[in-house]
């Protein structure tokens, strides 16, 4: 199977008059929705990535677009899309498992009322009954 590989946002690259046209451009929805995946790279690029079903459409409408000097669009095959894929996996497990250390505004708040209430029981201003 073919990818479509871009940093640039979708809807910059494929929209026509404020639509995309999935089937029209040599997508199919069935797979763009089970086999696309989108996120940054460890090189801090925000990556698509989505499955070809007619890649000489798609080449046509690609052809036209004017890229900036820091985009890119191409067509890559499966072993490609793994490894690109498995970067940007890679990539989300990390943030994730730094976001689940990370503490919550819950966490917080519980935490500074703790802290209030032990400085109100070590300072003597309150009973055991309103801790």
């Amino acid at each position: 199977m073919k990818y479509l590989y871009t940093n640039i946002q979708l809807g910059d690259l494929l929209e026509v008059n404020g639509i995309i046209h999935w089937e029209q451009l040599g997508f199919s929805i069935k797979s763009v929705r089970s086999r696309q995946i989108q996120g940054e790279d460890s090189s801090g690029n925000f990556i698509s990535l989505l499955p070809v079903e007619n890649e000489a459409v798609l080449a046509e409408h690609i052809a036209r677009v004017q890229l900036e000097s820091s985009e890119f669009v191409r067509i890559v095959g499966d072993e490609e899309y793994e490894t690109v894929k498995a970067d940007i996996l890679a990539v989300r497990q990390v943030r994730e498992e730094a976001a689940a250390l990370t503490p919550t505004d819950e966490d917080l708040y519980r935490a500074s009322v703790l802290k209030l209430l032990t400085e109100i029981k070590m300072n003597g201003q309150g009973g055991t009954d309103n801790v």
